[in-house]
């Protein structure tokens, strides 16, 4: 029994989402440039979509098409935007974080539990 040349093509993930409707907004861009794209997404059959997010939400199409809808998404901006991108934009503060941050933080911690317990002492004494 011999399988036609479309079953024998591997699948590609082509980007990962965080939320349905968006890989749903790809995935319908894709098909009106004509590339047949499917969706992956393991959220329990839609009962669990917090689960979008961990998991991500994946865009899948064939692999003799996948660097096609790859650049036919970023010309159109609708490829998801990494971690990195979204942290540099917005200052990563721990990024940014010194070595002198650790130590400013534990001398405040050390001044906040000094306060309450002189003002724990002034109330109860």
């Amino acid at each position: 029994m011999a399988q036609d040349e479309s079953s024998q093509q591997q699948s590609t993930v082509v980007a990962s989402y965080s939320t349905r409707h968006d890989a749903e907004m790809a995935r319908d861009y894709l098909d009106e440039a004509g590339i047949s794209a499917s969706i992956r997404v393991d959220d329990a059959g839609g009962m669990h979509p917090e689960l979008q997010g961990i998991h991500g939400v994946h865009l899948v199409v064939l692999s003799n098409v996948a660097r096609q809808a790859h650049e036919g998404l970023q010309e159109a901006g609708m490829l998801p935007r990494s971690k990195d991108d979204i942290n540099a934009e917005a200052g990563d503060p721990i990024a940014e974080a010194t070595p002198w941050s650790a130590v400013w933080a534990l001398l405040a911690t050390f001044a906040l539990i000094g306060a309450l317990t002189a003002l724990f002492l002034f109330l109860f004494s």
